[in-house]
């Protein structure tokens, strides 16, 4: 699968997300999530789940990180618990991300916008 973004390419990490029924509390909360994340301003969030790709943010920015989400109830955790439900979800292997600390800084960057989380 590939992924075309401005003159950017992305491409499928190699690892790849194992399809798990979503329930329809996992379906809200991803909703909710990606809601929330549509408010990124300052850098790019690449999203991989499954089949699809999200992106959020300025995709030409200098900043950018890819997630790949290994499991739906993440998005559950993430809107429920906020930080620490996305950090252990990271710890149980929920989610995967080429590089946490560019992840920090975006969040960082724009945590006036995503006070809401």
């Amino acid at each position: 699968m590939r992924v075309e973004t401005l003159s950017t390419a992305i491409v499928v990490p190699p690892q790849r997300a194992v399809e798990a029924p979503r329930s329809i509390v996992d379906q809200l909360a991803r909703r909710s999530v990606f809601a929330l994340l549509g408010r990124i301003t300052r850098g790019s969030i690449t999203i991989f789940d499954g089949d699809e790709c999200f992106v959020f943010g300025s995709p030409d920015a200098p900043l950018g990180v890819t997630i790949t989400v290994l499991d739906p109830s993440v998005y559950r955790s993430i809107l429920f618990d906020g930080s620490l439900g996305a950090g252990e979800a990271y710890m149980r292997g929920l989610w995967t991300c080429h590089d946490l600390v560019v992840l920090a800084r975006i969040l960082a960057r724009n945590l006036d916008t995503l006070d809401a989380m």
